[in-house]
């Protein structure tokens, strides 16, 4: 693996936090200087994929691969976590490869015509990708390196047997790219086309049928968000313009279609079943999905906002602690439990709303203080979306000193949160261990606009499909 280029210094905490001890904030206050580590890894083109600019800058959850690592070795090994004879039985797996491989050859036909084109399905490839072992592989590379990432399939109750095929095919495609460089995981991007397609022809399908909401209609929703999360995390310019203007669109569409910007829990979190909370926190947590791979990109490419804040009504992800119990006994075992905080949530529109008002409650109120950090990325990501439609209306000067103070609400929070929990980085993945890179750049792209500055391409705001103009921005004003 090829590393990145040495880090950029720059001053990261311009915010008073008296009394407050935070990692971040105490390093600036120390050395009026901190790296962009994490900026400049997930910029860097020399990187195949993006998974390897995580690994590079610290912000995966492992940074070595364990070449012997076997995916039997009990990490699903509790009954409660699906049907442990599922992950073992053969018989069961090549079922589900002989599956998968059927399908991608299928909508190969239906996208090339008649079986005698001279453009045939890759079946060596497939079948070499696609074996009982290397889907067990897949599937569990997937919850050990991707899943920490954006929490929204749940994995206690996820079992090979029964997720729908749309949702395995992409969970396993997800884990190969966060698997050890062999050759059916090298050889998995060769049907990144097919699958995407197949994935996205069965999502339209449901839409278009008006299909009731469902754990089926769901996990098809979420095969197209890691879909299209592959299709982001790609260097190669024609896979990622894919993703950018003719996928994530599509996504957009479908959760509004679905309604699922509006999911909110339909009573306390002590009055439900544990089923009732999977089913309902799932639809909310597929949502934020969406918005946080819309907001991504927002930053990333300048794609223009297609997911506006004032459509996220909806509640909030809830912890991820009680997402992630494997057993109906164990939620309501934490329920009961001071360690899992269950008040109602602020809907992302509401957080923003406040973070925009002239009056500011802090500390004050728990609700806003006993939020979370992955909680905290998504309202960054929030005020980015605002502060990208500020600067491509023109809006930046009438409305710089309302957006830098929100940034510096979200920055007072930020550290609050920490020092609650006595967070550090280092139990943080992806994203969220580096959301205080985010706030530089917000506040950046503010001071810049402010002041008249057009020397970089990036503060245009014009749209692309490669992540070289956010590193030349970085480059160029992180000093």
């Amino acid at each position: 693996m090829r590393k990145s280029p040495g880090a950029v210094i720059t001053c990261l905490d311009r915010t008073s936090n008296e009394g407050i001890s935070n990692p971040v904030g105490d390093a600036c206050a120390d050395q009026s200087r901190f790296s962009l580590p994490f900026l400049l890894s997930y910029t860097d083109s020399r990187f195949e994929s993006i998974t390897y600019a995580f690994a590079a800058s610290g912000a995966h959850v492992e940074t070595v691969f364990n070449e012997e690592y076997d995916p039997l070795d009990g990490t699903f090994a509790r009954p409660s976590e699906g049907n442990h004879t599922l992950w073992t039985d053969g018989a069961i797996l090549q079922a589900r490869v002989d599956e998968i491989t059927q399908a991608l050859a299928s909508q190969h036909q239906l996208d090339t015509g008649a079986p005698s084109t001279n453009d045939q399905f890759p079946l060596d490839t497939a079948r070499q990708v696609f074996t009982p072992h290397t889907l067990l592989c897949y599937v569990s590379a997937y919850f050990r390196y991707f899943h920490p990432h954006f929490a929204f399939i749940h994995r206690p109750t996820f079992d090979i047997h029964h997720a729908s095929l749309p949702l395995l095919l992409a969970v396993a495609l997800a884990g190969s790219a966060h698997s050890p460089p062999t050759d059916d995981a090298l050889s998995a991007p060769c049907l990144y086309s097919v699958a995407e397609e197949y994935i996205f022809r069965c999502l339209h399908d449901m839409v278009d049928m008006r299909a009731e909401v469902n754990d089926v209609v769901i996990q098809t929703l979420q095969a197209a968000v890691l879909i299209n999360a592959l299709l982001y995390s790609s260097t190669d310019q024609a896979i990622a313009r894919r993703g950018l203007f003719h996928r994530f669109p599509a996504l957009v569409t479908s959760v509004r279609s679905l309604v699922l910007l509006e999911s909110r829990r339909t009573m306390p979190l002590y009055d439900m079943s544990w089923g009732q909370f999977i089913a309902e926190e799932s639809k909310i947590r597929t949502a934020a999905a969406v918005f946080f791979s819309g907001g991504i990109s927002t930053i990333t490419f300048n794609n223009a906002v297609q997911l506006p804040v004032t459509e996220m009504v909806g509640d909030l992800p809830c912890a991820d602690a009680l997402f992630e119990v494997p057993s109906p006994d164990e939620f309501t075992q934490l329920l009961m439990s001071t360690t899992c905080d269950t008040a109602q949530s602020l809907s992302l529109k509401e957080w923003v709303l406040l973070y925009l008002e002239d009056s500011w409650p802090g500390r004050e109120v728990k609700m806003l203080t006993s939020t979370d950090p992955k909680l905290l990325t998504i309202h960054i990501i929030a005020l980015h979306s605002i502060i990208y439609a500020a600067r491509t209306s023109l809006l930046t000067f009438s409305s710089y000193t309302t957006l830098l103070r929100a940034t510096d609400r979200w920055k007072e929070l930020h550290n609050l949160v920490y020092a609650r929990n006595n967070a550090s980085e280092t139990q943080l993945v992806g994203f969220v261990k580096y959301s205080v890179e985010l706030w530089w750049l917000a506040r950046k792209l503010l001071e810049l606009a402010h002041a008249g500055k057009e020397g970089c391409r990036y503060l245009t705001g014009t749209p692309t499909d490669s992540r070289r103009d956010l590193r030349e921005f970085v480059e160029s004003y992180a000093q």
